[in-house]
């Protein structure tokens, strides 16, 4: 019974780590917007946010088996390749040489000044480091400890919706920066849905393989598709 009682303990980290992202992005992507705090703030979201699963393995001192392996990784590469392909065409189509990009630019071009990016080298060293291994770690974040535990009370579809919205949550926030009120609901919330979708698709991945390896290497591909379009807007 007090293990039980422990591990309840332990699992209201969850709660903290399903609001906190949203917490912190609107703290260094909105109210910080234009300040020399942001990178700071930003920098050290990020280290709490990843400490989070940290200290539940701490607490719970239970030893996580290996996160990635050979399984799932063909299954992540098709994945990510559709999702990727499939973003690329629907920013090539409905986004560039729109109102909304035109709009959405000098907006982007603020925010990276704000974060010390103003360069196409700045921009490809974050766009990797973004892509590579923020990936990865909130692969370790969303599904293998926000997922994975609420995947302990719950039905693995319920837990999948949870988690997957909560995932989606922080990312309303970054598109809403990006575009004008008006148009929140017709490109912003679409867009945030659909991070949504994918967060589903790698909680599957998960389920299905037991690795972390496909859900990272399709959300890799993804953020790379994204990086990609937005250096073409910035740069070409």
């Amino acid at each position: 019974m007090a293990d039980t009682r422990s591990s309840l303990r332990a699992d209201l980290l969850v709660l903290l780590a399903m609001f906190f992202p949203t917490l912190g992005a609107w703290y260094y992507f909105v109210h910080l917007e234009g300040s020399a705090l942001a990178r700071p703030a930003y920098i050290a979201s990020k280290v709490v946010q990843f400490t989070i699963p940290l200290l539940w393995i701490v607490w719970t001192r239970r030893k996580p088996r290996a996160l990635l392996d050979k399984r799932g990784i063909a299954a992540g590469l098709l994945s990510g390749l559709v999702m990727g392909a499939t973003l690329l065409l629907i920013w090539y189509w409905r986004v560039q040489d729109t109102t909304v990009a035109q709009i959405a630019v000098p907006k982007i071009q603020a925010k990276l000044a704000d974060f010390r990016i103003e360069t196409p080298l700045g921009y490809l060293g974050m766009a990797l480091a973004l892509s590579c291994l923020h990936s990865l770690l909130e692969e370790f974040y969303w599904r293998w400890f926000v997922y994975q535990r609420l995947r302990v009370y719950l039905p693995s579809t319920v837990a999948a919706v949870i988690g997957s919205v909560a995932f989606a949550s922080h990312h309303v926030i970054v598109l809403a920066s990006f575009v004008p009120v008006e148009l929140f609901w017709s490109h912003a919330a679409p867009a945030a849905a659909a991070v949504g979708v994918g967060g589903l698709l790698w909680c599957a991945l998960l389920e299905r393989y037991g690795s972390l390896s496909g859900a990272w290497l399709s959300h890799m591909l993804v953020d790379l598709a994204l990086m990609a379009a937005g250096a073409i807007m910035l740069f070409f």
